[in-house]
């Protein structure tokens, strides 16, 4: 959460701003996390939100978070998808760029090792539904140990 806060303020130019507020009010909040996402979004759209709010019909109180400089109109809330789909995207190249990173490096002249083929043979139905899905596993980890992620 605490990324997505300082990747929301980097990415929109404001990041000092983001980080004050947070300071300032992210902790009034009731979640540890929320505080902080609404946080940003006040600091950057420069609205304040929180107040009453309605989850599945029930009123509730919300803790004001920010400073009500501009209202919270149409050009707002689509500047803040906007932001949302940026930061995204952001996360999803860094998170390519660990797997790139983390991938196994083949020497000059040594062909690659094909990996397993764990879909095709698990996605045949078989009649011992358990033996197949721990067959399957076992052939994903297989897979995934040259990205050295535990599983």
């Amino acid at each position: 959460c605490r990324l997505n806060v300082l990747t929301l303020g980097a990415i929109s130019g404001q990041l000092p701003a983001v980080i004050r507020l947070c300071k300032k009010d992210a902790y009034k909040d009731p979640s540890p996390n929320s505080g902080w996402s609404e946080c940003a979004y006040a600091a950057i759209l420069r609205v304040q939100l929180g107040g009453l709010n309605s989850y599945q019909g029930v009123i509730k109180f919300k803790p004001l978070l920010g400073r009500a400089f501009q209202l919270i109109t149409q050009e707002r809330i689509e500047y803040a998808l906007r932001l949302t789909r940026n930061v995204f995207v952001v996360w999803v190249a860094v998170a390519i760029a660990i797997v790139i990173a983390l991938s196994p490096v083949h020497q000059k002249g040594q062909p690659a090792a094909s990996p397993p083929h764990w879909r095709n043979s698990c996605a045949k139905p078989a009649f011992n539904f358990w033996l197949t899905q721990s067959h399957c596993y076992n052939q994903f980890q297989d897979f995934m140990e040259p990205f050295q992620f535990k599983l």
